[in-house]
């Protein structure tokens, strides 16, 4: 195992996600996740991994519909409600050390 094939990138949402209708965290959370089941959905060395067989490389391609896993990185409000990410040092701290956290976790391409 690996990092060598890891890549993160942070993003904010914010805008009309859903048609003009009010979004709590979850729905942005439920539409972006969506998005990006579909964009692996339709890309099959997305959904590709390799095993070893008998000492050979063997190529894995999952189905379409296989869950996507998206890591979220919150900011606590008060009480551990969620809130709006606040545009600080601290919180910009925060998840530069999420992502690096997750580079420096090795890359399985089995998984």
């Amino acid at each position: 195992a690996s990092n060598a094939y890891k890549c993160s990138f942070a993003m904010e949402v914010a805008g009309d996600l859903n048609g003009g209708k009010a979004c709590t965290w979850e729905d942005k959370y439920t539409i972006i996740r969506a998005a990006f089941q579909r964009l692996v959905d339709s890309h099959s060395s997305l959904r590709t991994s390799f095993c070893e067989r008998r000492g050979q490389p063997v190529q894995k391609i999952r189905s379409p519909g296989s869950p996507v896993d998206i890591k979220v990185v919150e900011e606590e409000g008060k009480g551990g409600a969620r809130s709006r990410w606040q545009h600080n040092d601290n919180s910009k701290n925060l998840l530069l050390q999420a992502i690096q956290s997750e580079l420096e976790e090795p890359f399985d391409l089995e998984t």
